[in-house]
């Protein structure tokens, strides 16, 4: 039997699969379906842009896709999870118009 930590961390660890997984399929139809909460974008000292952290879930685990290391990360009750990514929906593109819009 498991413990509450392996349990979370189990669980947490299926949220950043699925999510890896949904970005790597490359549904044409998946910004369709893709809301985030909350974005950090990642820039360096020119104010370029290199990447984006992106939360997508919060209030129960709290899931982030990082398009600079693509990898979902996941936390939850001080367990944590990741999941590397191919990112084939080219998320980083479509948060680097996102960011491209605000300047």
């Amino acid at each position: 039997m498991r413990n509450k930590d392996d349990s979370c961390t189990v669980e947490l660890e299926n949220h950043c699969k699925r999510i890896a997984k949904e970005i790597e399929l490359g549904q044409e139809d998946y910004y369709e379906r893709f809301e985030y909460y909350d974005v950090e974008y990642i820039v360096d000292s020119q104010l370029q842009f290199k990447g984006a952290d992106v939360m997508v879930a919060g209030g129960g685990p709290a899931l982030w896709i990082n398009t600079k290391d693509k990898k979902v990360r996941g936390y939850w009750w001080g367990s944590t999870a990741s999941w590397e990514f191919i990112d084939n929906v080219d998320l980083a593109g479509y948060m680097e118009e996102s960011y491209e819009n605000l300047r």
